[in-house]
C-alpha cells in the first residue's frame, strides 16, 4: 500500500497563479493520476496528520464545499486507509526519521500498515 501525501492535493487542485514549467506541467499531470488510481479504487493510506494537511490546502484554496466533498471521499473510501498517530507513534517516527534521513511526517508514512 502506498501512502498519499498532501503534496499530491497541492499539484492536483491548485490552480497556478503563473506559467507552470515543463516539469511542473508533468509533476501536476502526475498528481492527478495518482488521484485518479485512488478513485478508481488503488489502495492507499494516510495519517490522521496527512489528512490535517490535506483539509487545509484544499480549504484555503477550494471552495468548502469542494474540499468537504473531497474530505469525505477519503474518510469514507473503503480503499483509502486512515491511520492514528499518538505519542508513541509520533517517537517511533522520530527514529524512522533519522535513520531515514527524512522529516517527520515522512517518518510517520513509514510506521503505516
Amino acid at each position: 500500500m502506498r501512502f498519499v501525501d498532501a503534496s499530491i492535493f497541492a499539484h492536483a487542485f491548485l490552480k497556478p497563479e503563473r506559467r507552470l514549467e515543463p516539469h511542473e506541467i508533468e509533476v501536476r499531470k502526475a498528481a492527478k493520476a495518482i488521484l485518479r488510481r485512488v478513485d478508481g479504487g488503488e489502495e492507499v493510506g494516510l495519517t490522521v496528520v496527512q489528512l490535517a494537511e490535506i483539509a487545509s490546502i484544499l480549504e484555503r484554496y477550494i471552495p468548502l464545499e469542494k474540499a468537504l466533498q473531497v474530505e469525505k471521499s477519503l474518510l469514507y473510501a473503503p480503499n483509502v486507509k486512515v491511520y492514528g498517530v499518538d505519542g508513541r507513534a509520533c517517537v517511533e517516527a522520530v527514529k524512522v526519521a533519522e535513520e531515514e534521513r527524512v522529516g517527520l511526517s515522512t517518518g510517520l508514512r513509514g510506521l503505516g500498515g
